[in-house]
C-alpha cells in the first residue's frame, strides 16, 4: 500500500484508525500488516489503540502468523495497562486474542 513506507510517521491513533478501517473493509495486505505490527510494538499505545489494533488483526486474518505474532507481542503491553482498559476494551482484546489461537 502507499501508506506502508510512511508508517514511521504515524501516530498511535492514526495507525489504530487505519488498521480499524482496513479490517472493517476486510482489506489485508500482508506486508503492510507485518510492518504495522512492528511499528505498533515500538509505539506508546493506550488501551483503545491496543484493543483496536488487536481487533483489526483478528478481524481480517485471525489465524495468520502475523496476527498471532502481533497478539503475542502486544499482550504484555495490555497486561501492564490493564487497569486503564474500559470494559469494552477488555472484552474486545480478549476476544481478538482468543480468535488468534
Amino acid at each position: 500500500t502507499a501508506a506502508e513506507p510512511r508508517l514511521r510517521e504515524f501516530k498511535p491513533q492514526e495507525l489504530s484508525n487505519m488498521l480499524w478501517g482496513f479490517a472493517t473493509n476486510s482489506f489485508f495486505h500482508e506486508a503492510f500488516y507485518a510492518s504495522a505490527s512492528v511499528m505498533a510494538q515500538h509505539m506508546d499505545l493506550q488501551a483503545q489503540h491496543l484493543a483496536n489494533i488487536l481487533w483489526a488483526f483478528a478481524r481480517v486474518r485471525s489465524k495468520h502468523p502475523v496476527t498471532r505474532a502481533t497478539a503475542l507481542a502486544l499482550l504484555p503491553h495490555c497486561t501492564r495497562q490493564l487497569e486503564t482498559f474500559k470494559p469494552q476494551e477488555v472484552s474486545s482484546t480478549a476476544l481478538a486474542v482468543a480468535k488468534c489461537f
